[in-house]
């Protein structure tokens, strides 16, 4: 009895599968982290992660691994905000593409692409102002610090701000006393009381107080 024919064996799946990625912005704009959730099928194979905005490649990450957050440079850095523009959030696209080894000369496959969101987070700004005497030799005719003597004292005003961000995505925080610009922080001596208005932009969204 002779017997033949074909057995078809399933496919051996050996490129890794991107199942998803997450991005973090850190509150003060100055880090940005991706962390890929992937399948690995061959433990030994280098998997490479690319960011795309559209069909416009930003950066890729190499030697990524599952679970693990990847940090971004400052050139990377700059390149995600550029992307998000005057938005407050945007998705982009990645794609991971494993290679036998790091020096990347034979690729085994590239995944299909997942979902990137990219979304900025929101920011304070603390303001502080104090205000004191500088003639303290009649210190002993006033009833507490806060009193002061008209005509005779010389009250100095102080005000100076912080905010949880760095200079990233365009914000600044400006200062207007009667319609012209002052610095932070900014002394007035012999304050009468003047307004003054702190304007706070991120390029997208201003306010004011």
């Amino acid at each position: 009895s002779n017997l033949s024919g074909d057995v078809i064996l399933p496919t051996i799946p050996r490129a890794s599968k991107l199942n998803s990625a997450t991005m973090n912005i850190a509150s003060n704009g100055n880090s940005i982290t991706i962390t890929p959730n992937m399948t690995k099928n061959v433990s030994t194979y280098y998997d490479s992660l690319t960011i795309k905005n559209g069909n416009t490649t930003l950066f890729t990450l190499d030697g990524v691994t599952n679970g693990t957050a990847k940090s971004l440079t400052t050139a990377q850095i700059n390149s995600i905000y550029s992307a998000i523009g005057t938005a407050t959030t945007k998705t982009l696209t990645c794609y991971l593409t494993t290679y036998t080894n790091s020096s990347k000369t034979t690729t085994i496959g590239t995944s299909s692409s997942v979902n990137l969101v990219a979304t900025l987070p929101n920011y304070s700004i603390s303001l502080t102002a104090s205000v004191q005497d500088t003639i303290s030799s009649y210190d002993q005719y006033k009833p507490n610090t806060n009193t002061y003597i008209a005509n005779v004292s010389k009250p100095k005003f102080t005000l100076s701000t912080t905010s949880s961000t760095g200079s990233y995505y365009g914000r600044s925080v400006g200062y207007t006393l009667n319609g012209g610009s002052i610095s932070n922080p900014y002394i007035m001596n012999n304050y009468t009381g003047q307004n003054i208005s702190i304007i706070a932009s991120d390029g997208r969204k201003s306010d004011s107080k």
